[in-house]
């Protein structure tokens, strides 16, 4: 992204580049599947019964028993909801993430969420056929999804501009298939540490041909020193569709800023009349808000 051009013009050419990366097979989801993600992630922000339950949460008593099994509180609440996405475990796991951040917990991810994103690529009846870095993987897929979907729709929002629907690129026999070799998981055995998330990440060398090898080079364009680094807060996201992480740099560096420029406290862009200060502040306001433990 152009650091130089008119912000206003940035931010339209950043949406339309959203929805066209949605809209296209990835990893371990077709097209059709990314973009049934997407619009259930940014049409259910907001959602009163997702809502409800956090007014709950008025005490860390009141708060106990929805944090200890969401699962289970999220079935109750959301209990008739319509919607295109038949898995009521994938539904429910999508708003938990656009809705109720604060309420998620590492056993939620573990038996909740990686589950219901495996079950929607595998297909199989049988969960423990399928090895964990593409469990996660699949995981880490749909999240980068639901991530760019609310970004793109709370952007639309904030500038008072109506939420976009993610729509499949044309033409859909050429692109809308999985693409199984941007699996993370097919460049190297996935890292796992806790002290800085739950989800898996790529880290250090990485050989790959192809579209693969293409991915990784346009990551390491966008985020330089830091495109693999495990300080970066959305390094997880690279454990799943290899294409979707390089573009939540991009996201990263038009919302917020370089992945490169992580540790620059002294950072401005041109075409932004925010200061690093600035931003900082804003940023801690909102994951203040949203008890966002970065």
């Amino acid at each position: 992204m152009d650091s130089t051009q008119p912000r206003a013009e940035q931010l339209d050419a950043f949406v339309r580049s959203a929805q066209s990366v949605i809209g296209v097979g990835g990893a371990y989801f077709t097209a059709e599947q990314r973009c049934m993600i997407a619009n259930e992630s940014a049409s259910c922000l907001g959602c009163a019964l997702c809502a409800g339950l956090d007014a709950e949460c008025t005490s860390a008593d009141s708060c106990a028993p929805i944090v200890n099994d969401l699962a289970k509180a999220l079935e109750k609440a959301l209990a008739g909801v319509k919607s295109p996405i038949a898995d009521k475990r994938l539904l429910r796991a999508i708003r938990a993430v656009a809705n109720l951040q604060s309420k998620l917990s590492a056993p939620y991810y573990l038996k909740h969420f990686v589950p219901a994103a495996a079950s929607l690529w595998s297909n199989f009846g049988s969960l423990e056929a399928l090895h964990l870095d593409d469990m996660e993987g699949a995981a880490m897929e749909c999240l980068a999804v639901i991530v760019i979907a609310i970004s793109v729709a709370t952007l639309q929002l904030g500038l008072g501009k109506p939420v976009p629907s993610f729509e499949l690129v044309q033409p859909v026999e050429a692109l809308g298939f999985r693409q199984p070799e941007l699996r993370a998981s097919a460049v190297k055995p996935l890292s796992r540490t806790t002290y800085n998330g739950w989800a898996p990440y790529l880290k250090g060398k990485l050989q790959a041909e192809g579209i693969a090898a293409a991915a990784i080079d346009a990551a390491k364009t966008t985020g330089a020193s830091m495109a693999f680094s495990d300080m970066l807060p959305i390094k997880s996201l690279s454990a799943g569709n290899l294409l979707d992480y390089g573009f939540c740099l991009k996201l990263m560096a038009v919302l917020y800023l370089p992945a490169d420029s992580f540790m620059d406290l002294g950072w401005m862009a041109k075409n932004r009349p925010l200061n690093r200060a600035q931003v900082e502040c804003v940023a801690e306001a909102y994951s203040e808000g949203r008890s966002c433990f970065f």
